[in-house]
């Protein structure tokens, strides 16, 4: 199942150790290995998985490694009673996902990437960027705060964000849209303070207490 342009992983956390160190070389390397032969996965190919909460029987928490190499993390929690009245109503008789089919083409989707990629992005971006994640290395609560490969994430996902907003640049407030979702997940929380504070509210602060570029201190 892995031989396609998206995957969609249901309880990862569920999965065995094996399954997530070969899901991980599939995600970074774009690649399968079986018996020494090398397969190359077809080009997009995106991972979105599920996890079940921490604690739950049969979960086990997911490698640091495999958590980088998901660009953003988002908590869907449960619809509203209007919206799960409305999920009832539409399944009355038959499934509505039966009925989906695709917008765009996969050469569409492959522009849109290619268009990602030409989006600029200046050296006060840069340097905003590589700050706020230097901050979670030196903050007195994080164990293990962004990687490299972190800023590198964010840096992308703004230029996505720039392209969304049909801009050809990137500016701060795009970086501040998407720096939550990309890094919290990646960075790990000293054990004194877990489950006093979390690591989406950390960034929070993180974001609220850095200067952006071309904002002067009061």
């Amino acid at each position: 199942p892995v031989f396609c342009n998206i995957l969609l992983a249901d309880e990862l956390n569920r999965t065995s150790g094996r399954t997530q160190s070969a899901l991980l070389e599939a995600m970074e390397e774009h690649q399968v290995t079986v018996d020494g032969k090398t397969y190359k996965l077809d080009e997009p190919f995106s991972v979105i998985a599920t996890q079940n909460p921490y604690g739950y029987v049969g979960t086990q928490q997911l490698p640091q490694a495999q958590l980088d190499r998901f660009s953003v993390k988002i908590s869907l929690g449960y619809p509203s009673v209007d919206e799960e009245v409305n999920i009832l109503l539409n399944r009355r008789t038959e499934n509505p996902l039966d009925k989906l089919d695709y917008v765009i083409s996969k050469k569409e989707f492959e522009d849109m990437q290619n268009s990602v990629k030409e989006i600029f992005v200046n050296e006060s971006i840069a340097r905003y960027i590589a700050t706020l994640v230097n901050i979670t290395r030196n903050s007195n609560y994080v164990e293990c705060g962004g990687s490299p490969r972190v800023m590198v994430s964010v840096m992308n996902l703004s230029k996505a964000v720039a392209f969304s907003h049909n801009r050809n640049y990137v500016i701060p407030e795009d970086v501040k849209e998407i720096f939550v979702q990309a890094v919290s997940h990646r960075i790990t929380l000293k054990k004194e303070y877990k489950g006093k504070v979390t690591s989406e509210s950390l960034m929070k602060n993180i974001l609220s207490t850095t200067v952006m570029p071309g904002v002067q201190n009061a």
